[in-house]
């Protein structure tokens, strides 16, 4: 018998989505709650991720006695990303108070590394 990782018994994804998936990636850049995450509740594997190759499919819920999970696929999630990134920026070029908010996000938090999107944001 395997380690139970969700014990309680109640049904908490759309909790986890926002705390684990929203506030992770946001804050912690992770799925794995860190500390904070825990305190509010966010548990680990609440969000899975995993490949279409092997037969997974995105948003796939899994719903027993030990998990109220999610799985995302890789691909998917990745599209996703690339898509609300667009949509973010797209919406910069309008909205001046955005615009500046993402040029303050990146003097403040440059990026390591990454891809070199279709638009480019100049920064100062």
């Amino acid at each position: 018998m395997g380690i139970s990782l969700w014990v309680g018994g109640s049904k908490d994804l759309p909790l986890q989505m926002y705390v684990t998936l929203r506030c992770g990636i946001v804050h912690s850049f992770s799925l794995i709650p860190d500390a904070i995450g825990k305190s509010n509740n966010g548990r680990p594997r609440s969000i899975l991720l995993a490949h279409e190759m092997k037969g997974h499919n995105h948003f796939a819920t899994i719903k027993n006695n030990e998990l109220d999970s999610v799985i995302f696929t890789a691909e998917q999630f990745a599209k996703d990303i690339k898509e609300t990134i667009h949509i973010i920026f797209q919406k910069a070029t309008t909205e001046k108070s955005l615009e500046n908010q993402i040029i303050e996000h990146v003097n403040n938090f440059p990026p390591i590394t990454g891809t070199i999107p279709d638009y480019i944001i100049n920064i100062n």
